[in-house]
């Protein structure tokens, strides 16, 4: 994720100074005008809205030849972190009919003072799912566990989708299994 939003980050002042207008070859712009909200969920609830940290996305304005892409780069922060028991099913949710093309959940133990994760990420496996409401697909849920108790979970979350990627921060800190047990009874 570094490397490409670096590389982002180089075209920023020029893609500005071009009104971010480039003609495109068809129709096949969404009307989306900005990455999917994203949220993360614990037994129906949501307790985290993610950071939304970076995008490159390309939509078509109506009755128009031309489409507009817009590339936005920060830095990394994180939201104040969600407590959540270890093992519990959690999943990520995009607020978007349209499933996403790629999906990657990264999570790191510790950030540095640059809030910068520290070291190699772990990989979180996940499923994705569709949400439906009356019938029609109107979210996915990338369904996942967070396994280890005691543990700060900083998740970098990288998706695409036909109009471009979207990156966002989450941050949970799963409870001591002591004090689970505790709030248990």
């Amino acid at each position: 994720m570094q490397l490409r939003l670096k590389w982002w980050r180089s075209l920023l002042p020029l893609l500005l100074a071009l009104g971010m207008l480039i003609p495109t070859a068809g129709p096949s712009l969404a009307l989306d005008k900005r990455p999917p909200r994203a949220v993360l969920r614990v037994h129906g609830d949501n307790v985290q809205r993610g950071r939304l940290i970076g995008y490159c996305w390309s939509y078509r304005e109506p009755g128009s030849d031309y489409g507009v892409t817009e590339c936005a780069d920060g830095t990394y922060s994180w939201p104040d972190a969600a407590k959540l028991h270890a093992r519990t099913k959690a999943s990520i949710r995009f607020f978007k009919a349209e499933a996403p093309k790629r999906v990657r959940l990264s999570a790191y133990e510790d950030i540095g003072r640059d809030d910068r994760p520290k070291g190699e990420g772990e990989r979180l496996a996940y499923r994705l799912r569709p949400v439906e409401s009356q019938g029609e697909v109107v979210a996915w849920d990338a369904v996942f566990r967070l396994r280890e108790w005691g543990r700060h979970y900083y998740m970098a979350v990288s998706s695409r989708w036909k109009e471009g990627d979207a990156f966002y921060n989450f941050h949970a800190k799963t409870f001591d299994r002591l004090v689970a047990l505790l709030r248990r009874t």
